[in-house]
């Protein structure tokens, strides 16, 4: 069980614990096209993230034992894949992309890539811990959500969902993030979410650094 799997508790209640959610009803249609908006070039944090990881494999590859450069590289690429989650987040904000298979995939995908960064980074002592208790708080956070279900959303990311299948009650989830946020912007767990990752990506530099 890697660190991120750990509960991180804040030290204040959190305002959202008691947020009433009105529960979905399933979409009924049978099918239907899938958004073209989505299918658009990578952002700018993506082809970041694809980079990083194409200098790390061509450091091992070559045997390169600096471990500082390897360090640097994989705290780049958590940042990198931070920003690309955001950026899913915020499209689910404005638009119902539950039925979505390029969009659940990536969302998947990212997720997996967090979680590794994550088990990565924590044998390192050169990211500074407030930062890195703040992601394993946030990733926690969405794991979670619907809190004190059997199945949240963590365990079907977990499970690859979105990627080679997309069950319904994982659609339901996704669609009830986008609804919720619909209904009120500013108390939504997607805006909640949105700027625990705003505040951690906009960590100055030097900080991002220390031990």
């Amino acid at each position: 069980m890697g660190d991120y799997d750990k509960k991180v508790h804040p030290r204040e209640p959190d305002p959202y614990e008691n947020l009433s959610i009105n529960p979905i009803e399933k979409d009924k249609k049978g099918k239907e096209e899938y958004p073209k908006h989505f299918q658009e070039e990578p952002s700018k944090s993506q082809i970041f993230a694809t980079l990083v990881s194409y200098f790390k494999k061509m450091i091992t590859l070559f045997g390169f034992k600096d471990r500082g450069i390897l360090l640097s590289l994989e705290q780049n690429q958590l940042f990198a894949h931070l920003a690309a989650f955001r950026a899913h987040l915020l499209i689910l904000t404005d638009q119902d992309e539950s039925y979505n298979p390029d969009f659940t995939q990536q969302l998947t995908e990212l997720w997996h890539n967090l979680t590794d960064d994550c088990n990565s980074v924590s044998t390192s002592l050169d990211i500074s811990s407030r930062i890195f208790n703040n992601i394993k708080f946030l990733l926690s956070q969405i794991s979670q959500f619907p809190y004190g279900t059997d199945h949240p959303l963590g365990y079907y990311l977990d499970a690859y969902a979105g990627r080679d299948w997309i069950p319904f009650p994982f659609m339901d989830i996704l669609k009830e993030l986008h609804e919720e946020h619909q209904k009120d912007p500013d108390k939504s767990h997607l805006a909640k979410w949105i700027f625990l990752l705003d505040d951690i990506l906009s960590f100055p530099k030097e900080e991002k650094n220390m031990s």
